[in-house]
């Protein structure tokens, strides 16, 4: 048998879908249903990206913006972009 080399995993690095999947559901609703051109810009740049970098300097911003907002709980967003375990 050969050996199977596979490239390293980068734990800042997940699907959209995966990032979604960090918020709860009355949070993912929160950010679908609010009227904040902030929010929906945000939201509009996860639903076209094929991934998301969690260190990502619009990823950090747009996560801690709606915790500002107060769609997101305190300590959230720190939660959310935690690198993958």
């Amino acid at each position: 048998m050969g050996r199977f080399l596979s490239e390293p995993v980068d734990e800042n690095i997940v699907s959209a879908l995966e990032f979604l999947k960090r918020l709860t559901p009355p949070e993912r609703i929160a950010i679908r249903t609010s009227a904040n051109p902030i929010v929906n810009d945000f939201r509009y740049m996860l639903e076209n990206a094929p991934s998301i970098r969690l260190d990502n300097t619009d990823t950090v911003n747009g996560t801690n913006d709606l915790e500002a907002i107060g769609l997101i709980a305190v300590g959230r967003a720190a939660e959310i972009l935690s690198p993958v375990e």
